[in-house]
């Protein structure tokens, strides 16, 4: 077994910060993709955009139609910050179905 240790400091206004202090101050947890209840693939960032724009991830059993509801409100009104969650869907869409190998 492998274990990595790294080690760094940095000041940041004027106080020492370490690999294990950024993990705490950062928001990762936010980006993490969870399964959610009805078996879709969502972090946090991406539900709170959602709720943001009226979008219950509830009411959909695939993430191909959540991203066609997306889609559809994006024609009608755009916004950056839900077109970037069309984006990460469609990009994990696209890599988890693409043929990897022959």
């Amino acid at each position: 077994m492998i274990y990595l240790y790294l080690w760094w400091d940095m000041k940041i206004n004027n106080e020492n910060i370490n690999v294990n202090k950024a993990l705490e101050l950062s928001d990762y947890q936010r980006l993490l993709l969870k399964r959610r209840e009805n078996k879709l693939l969502l972090s946090d960032y991406q539900i709170s955009i959602l709720n943001i724009n009226s979008i219950n991830y509830n009411n959909y059993t695939n993430m191909h139609d959540l991203l066609f509801a997306i889609n559809c409100i994006l024609q009608d009104n755009y916004q950056e910050e839900l077109d970037l969650v069309a984006s990460q869907i469609g990009e994990m869409l696209y890599y988890s179905e693409t043929k990897k190998w022959d």
